[in-house]
């Protein structure tokens, strides 16, 4: 009975083993598929790097972009914005000069980090648009902090930012950085 208790006990710990090394081989091959697809998203980023840089429809001054798009997320019908980057310009415009500045964008997948960010500017927009409700828009007061360079580019973040909507006074903190980009203003980064 002692011999076959021993037996099974062996059994076991050789079965354990095995499944440990599968699970760490499979661990290990998850993560090369990851570093794989990190490498990729890097070099697709890189691959529009330029000297210079422009965007459509962008407004003379930082406070311009900032009021065109308060008062476009505050029409609620609005789903394409003339004053916010497009997907396409954020792909060749801003990843490629924010790539290594401490970003998500540095540990996630490009086609992950898109996903990611439309989410979150989404939720940012619809947040705002419940809090400046009304007809008439405008800006109060803005505290911006220190600007920020990005290789080509320019980022203005509003420290601080006050509107009134209908006279009545709103705090608001979803516009999270507006960019410059060859003289021209466009909001960047909405999230709630």
């Amino acid at each position: 009975m002692k011999k076959i208790l021993q037996s099974i006990i062996l059994l076991l710990t050789v079965i354990g083993c095995e499944s440990k090394q599968d699970w760490r081989a499979d661990l290990e091959k998850v993560n090369r598929q990851e570093e794989l697809r990190m490498a990729d998203s890097k070099a697709k980023i890189r691959a529009h790097i330029k000297d210079s840089y422009t965007i459509q429809n962008g407004f003379s001054t930082k406070e311009e972009a900032l009021l065109a798009f308060l008062k476009e997320a505050q029409a609620s019908y609005k789903t394409d914005y003339i004053s916010l980057f497009t997907p396409f310009e954020q792909e060749t415009v801003v990843f490629p000069n924010t790539l290594g500045y401490g970003t998500s964008l540095d540990v996630t997948p490009l086609e992950d980090y898109k996903k990611l960010i439309q989410n979150r500017q989404d939720l940012g927009i619809q947040r705002l648009r419940e809090s400046i409700k009304g007809n008439r828009l405008t800006i109060k007061k803005i505290v911006w902090e220190k600007p920020r360079t990005y290789n080509k580019i320019t980022g203005y973040k509003p420290g601080s930012l006050e509107v009134l909507a209908d006279g009545k006074s709103i705090n608001t903190d979803q516009v999270k950085m507006i960019f410059e980009v060859g003289g021209k203003y466009k909001v960047g980064v909405v999230a709630p």
